[in-house]
Order: structure tokens, then sequence, then C-alpha cells
């Protein structure tokens, strides 16, 4: 399950951009609580990838923002998806790079 928790970090952040939009108050959903428990939990515990929570995170804000304002507003959810799945891409490279660096190598890659 590598990586599962930065997705759900990821989910939080595009849920809490797209709740904003439509007027929905986060503390009142229980989205912030719900966030600000897992940065806590993130924090204080070791062995936690605080990089891929908070890079999930900012990941799920900018594809939210991207959902919002380019896909709902300007009618254009094709360019939003593509958008996000660029992010994606942008991701998962960006990931193989640090692994890469610190000498850990994913299943079917050689370093």
């Amino acid at each position: 399950m590598v990586g599962a928790s930065g997705a759900i970090f990821g989910i939080f952040g595009a849920l809490i951009v797209i709740a904003r939009a439509r007027g929905i108050p986060i503390w009142q959903s229980g989205l912030g609580f719900f966030l600000v428990l897992n940065l806590v939990v993130t924090l204080t515990y070791r062995g936690i990838s605080v990089g891929g929570h908070l890079g999930g995170l900012a990941a799920g804000l900018i594809c939210g923002l991207l959902v919002v304002e380019v896909g709902e507003r300007r009618r254009m959810g094709q360019l939003a998806v593509a958008g996000c799945a660029l992010l994606g891409v942008i991701s998962v490279v960006g990931a193989i790079a640090v692994a890469g660096s610190q000498g850990i190598a994913p299943h079917g890659f050689t370093i």
C-alpha cells in the first residue's frame, strides 16, 4: 500500500477546494477536523512519509483548483482532467527519481 496515504491526503485537498467553492464550510463538514487530525499524526509518529502526505495534499489542492476553476467555471472539463493526469505523471516520475537517489529501486526498475 505504498502511496495510498498520500493519495488520501490528495483526496482531502481536492474535497476541501471543491467544498469551499460550493459554499460548504470545511469545519462544519468535518473535513477540517480530519485533515488536522491526520496532519498531527503525520508529524508526530516516526516512519510516516511527511513529504508523501504533504505532497499528496498539495497535489489534491491543485487538482481541486483545476476542477473548480477550469472544469466547472470555464466549462473545459477535459483540460482539467488532462492537468490532473499530468500532475499524476509528474508525481510518479518524481517519486521514482527520489527513490533512485536514495538507492531504492521500485519493482521492474534498475538503478
